[in-house]
């Protein structure tokens, strides 16, 4: 069983005869359910720690996928300069935005499309898919056993479209999230404590200000 964090990654992609990398496999749960499942022909299972990767190494044997899950000692995306495969899709889930920015720097056209699944604000990565000129397919905002998770799904092989909002990300995908408003609303109520402890600093007041402004207008977009 796959956690929902996973599944919800699994559930977006059709089946086909693509290969896929998961970054971070640590152990190997969700190559083993990609190729179990028949929606890739095959996973590389990359991790930058012997140790996990030695778990999914076993977790693999188990199974028998040895063929279709090739295991990869390897920081990030390093690994991609050593393989003639193009990887239809690059799974990054479990990580930090920042974390998943480094790994990102080493982005290059083997791979077309990236499943993020961060657990911190994805702004900095919305950022970075429009200074490329990638296409955002999807995004959602979910709660899994009481963490949350911000997911984004980056087409490299669309062209760019406008954001309407690159700090909380376009309305479109959460008018029907009411974990992301009640989230938005807690965070609201968070950073007003906030502000009122704020002092002799009024360019940071003013940046507050505006934050907490910005999110009070997008919770509005529900009502």
């Amino acid at each position: 069983m796959l956690s929902k964090r996973l599944q919800t990654l699994v559930n977006l992609i059709p089946p086909g005869d693509f290969v896929a990398a998961d970054i971070g496999t640590d152990h190997g749960l969700l190559p083993i359910n990609l190729i179990k499942n028949k929606i890739v022909k095959k996973v590389y299972a990359v991790d930058i720690n012997a140790k996990p990767l030695k778990i999914a190494e076993k977790n693999i044997q188990k199974h028998n996928f040895q063929k279709e899950i090739p295991t990869i000692l390897s920081d990030g995306l390093a690994f991609t300069t050593q393989i003639s495969d193009e990887i239809e899709y690059c799974f990054l889930a479990g990580l930090g935005s920042g974390t998943i920015l480094e790994i990102l720097n080493k982005d290059n056209d083997k791979i077309k499309n990236y499943l993020i699944c961060s657990n911190t604000e994805i702004e900095q990565i919305r950022k970075f898919t429009i200074a490329k000129n990638y296409f955002i397919q999807y995004e959602s905002f979910f709660i899994d056993q009481k963490h949350r998770y911000w997911l984004i799904w980056i087409n490299k092989q669309k062209p760019a479209k406008k954001l309407e909002n690159i700090f909380l990300g376009d309305f479109k995908w959460f008018e029907q999230n009411l974990e992301y408003k009640i989230y938005l609303e807690n965070q609201i109520q968070f950073l007003e404590k906030i502000f009122l402890k704020i002092e002799n600093d009024e360019d940071a007041k003013l940046k507050l200000f505006n934050k907490i402004k910005q999110m009070k207008e997008y919770v509005q977009l529900w009502n």
